[in-house]
């Protein structure tokens, strides 16, 4: 079965090194063969860029 992650990004998912908020926490605990980051503002996809290196 594949796992997938469907997750809205956060104010707490932009600092991952400094402070690392519900998705990094969840990324380094569990693999997953599919993400989908949703964010509703332009800002959160600098945050879901730098998840998804």
């Amino acid at each position: 079965m594949t796992s997938i992650l469907l997750t809205f990004i956060g104010n707490n998912d932009f600092y991952p090194d400094e402070s690392p908020g519900a998705i990094i926490s969840i990324l380094r605990q569990r693999k997953f063969d599919r993400m989908y980051l949703l964010y509703n503002k332009d800002n959160y996809l600098e945050a879901g860029e730098k998840i998804r290196h």
